[in-house]
């Protein structure tokens, strides 16, 4: 007589769908939770603290798909022996997550939304200097094809973005707001703040000077790219430096973005100074370059920092945001000699060599 198969009915069998895994790989060994969908982010955003809100069951599984549960061996070898609701923990907190299509695209919905929602903070419009809406930003992004990747900070990808945006030519322009900035320092250090607040600032931005005591505080405009040389600058010669506001937005601000030319007249750069550009449907790196403007104004300013003659305004405010201008600035405050375009190309790529050999 043979033998008999069991009957498989719906009472008898547990199948773990409409769940969400969480995987963790170690020695060699993959270990799997069941928990219960859009809990596992609240759970490592502290939205949620109840464990068995989380979890579908505390039971560790090799593979939840098919219900085959981890080797109590293999279990112990990678953690000891902790409880199951310890390991449970462990795994939420450092295994991948792993979703279904619709809630990644959810996701990058929602990561997209807040990349915009940066940029227009940061932002403002080249002709009016007025502050943009997230609606007109996520337009222009998604007309230059922009993607956002997961699993990295919004903050992070919309500075990238925002260097692709700057240069865009069609659609609504934009460009990165000044910040204002008040600097104080020794009456000692007076004219050394002076040479330097020429270099970072643009040319025409008014600057109001304040005395107090044996301290001379300056209040002014200029791009956030400079914050951090001017961070060094007071740290080393005793000052303070305090932000006054993170974007200037209004008509102020128009004047010091764009050149008094019309508006229909470009003077934007071709290329941006530094840092990201459109590659496909991503942001991928390219070689820093300097921006030319179009139109050539009759006194062009000189950067006394690089050495630098300027072909217009628009140009010397695009060599101001440039690499070679932030090397120089730090060169300077080192009380160092400046250097040509070429030779800081040249010391960074002995930089990258020498790291690539140590490495």
């Amino acid at each position: 007589m043979g033998k008999v198969k069991a009957i498989v009915t719906p009472q008898n069998q547990k199948r773990l769908t409409n769940i969400a895994i969480v995987k963790y790989k170690s020695h060699g060994k993959r270990f799997e939770i069941a928990c219960a969908k859009n809990k596992v982010l609240d759970w490592r955003e502290g939205v949620e603290s109840i464990l068995d809100e989380v979890l579908q069951t505390t039971t560790i599984f090799e593979n939840v798909g098919k219900g085959k549960m981890a080797a109590t061996k293999d279990v112990q070898t990678v953690f000891g022996d902790k409880s199951e609701e310890d390991i449970c923990k462990f795994i939420l907190e450092n295994g991948e997550l792993q979703v279904s299509e619709k809630e990644r695209d959810v996701q990058l919905s929602e990561l997209f939304r807040q990349v915009a929602t940066v940029i227009a903070e940061k932002c403002v419009s080249p002709q009016t200097g007025l502050p943009l809406t997230r609606t007109m930003v996520e337009s222009l992004m998604k007309e230059c094809h922009i993607s956002i990747r997961p699993g990295i900070p919004a903050k992070k990808q919309a500075l990238k973005v925002m260097e692709v945006l700057c240069v865009h030519d069609g659609g609504v322009h934009i460009a990165r707001a000044d910040m204002k900035l008040r600097i104080a320092v020794p009456e000692q250090h007076v004219a050394k703040a002076r040479d330097l607040l020429k270099t970072v600032i643009s040319d025409g931005t008014a600057i109001d000077e304040t005395t107090s005591g044996k301290t001379l505080s300056f209040v002014f405009e200029c791009a956030p790219s400079h914050y951090r040389i001017l961070d060094v600058f007071v740290q080393e010669h005793s000052g303070n430096l305090q932000v006054l506001d993170r974007a200037v937005t209004g008509e102020g601000a128009a004047r010091n973005i764009v050149n008094d030319a019309p508006a229909e007249s470009s003077t934007r750069p071709e290329k941006p100074s530094s840092g990201y550009a459109m590659s496909g449907t991503t942001v991928g790196k390219h070689l820093a370059g300097k921006g030319k403007g179009k139109g050539k104004a009759k006194a062009a300013p000189f950067c006394s920092t690089c050495s630098y003659q300027s072909e217009s305004a628009a140009d010397y405010r695009e060599h101001c945001k440039s690499d070679w201008h932030t090397y120089n600035l730090k060169r300077k405050v080192k009380g160092m000699p400046p250097v040509t375009i070429e030779e800081m190309q040249e010391e960074q790529l002995d930089k990258m060599e020498f790291l690539a050999v140590d490495a």
